[in-house]
């Protein structure tokens, strides 16, 4: 029998192969799938990272760069490291240039122990199914003090707004991939990815597990999706 992508052990690659699909108009479809609310998503986890500057700041998962060129346009004295998992991804949009970009995964960084002032990171934890492992080393690469963000989907809420969201997630999200990026599956998974993520509480938990102080998080899109936050602790906390 063939294992759910979702949570089977061929996750890493049904992600890199559908994401490799789309890479070309994945920023395309962020802008229609947030109704172009998405710069938005991304400056309001920006300003959760509390950015002094000259900060050197970590963007995991960083996809196509836009939140690594929209935090290097807010704050033009910081310093900016993009990373995703899938080459594509980097290629598609121009991580090129002044902005350094590696390849890596979010559950073996290739960075030094305190070597960033903040970490944020875009639809990235979902992908995981493992994400206390990168949240480990989210405390590991990060400074004393240094600020962790995360924008992501989490289940909607059970309220009057849920059969109208999912109708929207379930029909209309992979129908517009199909039409657009021609991978009915990739926002297929997406949905289901979202579904079976953790709740914006849960994961906010998983942040104070994994070490993280001042934890926290705001629901945006109708609580669809969550920005969450936490600081690692100073070393006299």
């Amino acid at each position: 029998m063939q294992s759910d992508p979702i949570t089977g052990g061929e996750r890493s690659q049904y992600v890199q192969r559908e994401f490799s699909a789309i890479a070309r108009r994945y920023e395309l479809m962020n802008q229609l799938m947030t109704f172009g609310q998405v710069n938005r998503l991304r400056r309001a986890a920006i300003h959760r990272l509390h950015i002094k500057p000259g900060a050197v700041i970590l963007d995991h998962g960083a996809g196509s760069g836009q939140i690594s060129r929209l935090l290097i346009k807010e704050h033009p004295k910081t310093r900016v490291i993009a990373s995703d998992f899938n080459a594509e991804m980097i290629l598609s949009d121009g991580l090129r240039g002044n902005l350094p970009f590696t390849l890596s995964d979010a559950r073996f960084l290739p960075f030094e122990d305190t070597c960033f002032d903040g970490y944020i990171c875009g639809y990235l934890l979902r992908n995981i199914s493992d994400y206390p492992v990168a949240l480990k080393e989210v405390l590991r690469v990060l400074k004393p003090g240094g600020y962790f963000v995360s924008l992501d989907t989490t289940p909607p809420a059970a309220n009057l707004l849920r059969p109208f969201i999912w109708l929207y997630m379930r029909i209309m999200i992979p129908l517009m991939g199909a039409l657009i990026t021609g991978r009915w599956r990739a926002y297929s998974y997406l949905i289901r990815s979202s579904e079976k993520f953790s709740t914006a509480v849960e994961l906010q938990q998983a942040l104070d597990n994994a070490g993280l102080v001042e934890t926290g998080f705001e629901k945006r899109l109708f609580g669809t999706l969550a920005i969450h936050w936490g600081r690692k602790p100073n070393l006299t906390e």
